[in-house]
């Protein structure tokens, strides 16, 4: 998979809550524009009006020829792209 953001926008799960701190548009830009050796973390909750509901936390890297996307809950990697 290219890194751009159609590809980003099918493997980042993210809910509209607006708890959340950031859209996941915004997460989308950020990770476009990291740079290599740049580690960002994002948390993507899931939030009704009455309690937490869970959610999702991912820890993105940006090695020289990759950015990874692995989410921190079960340590996997979700997304590899050459860049």
């Amino acid at each position: 998979m290219m890194l751009n953001s159609t590809n980003l926008n099918k493997v980042i799960k993210w809910t509209s809550s607006k708890f959340n701190e950031l859209k996941k548009k915004e997460v989308i830009e950020i990770i476009l524009a990291m740079q290599v050796g740049e580690v960002k973390f994002f948390n993507c909750g899931s939030y009704t009006e009455n309690a937490w509901n869970g959610g999702l936390s991912y820890k993105v890297y940006r090695t020289t020829k990759n950015v990874v996307i692995e989410n921190n809950s079960h340590k996997t990697i979700i997304f590899e792209v050459e860049v």
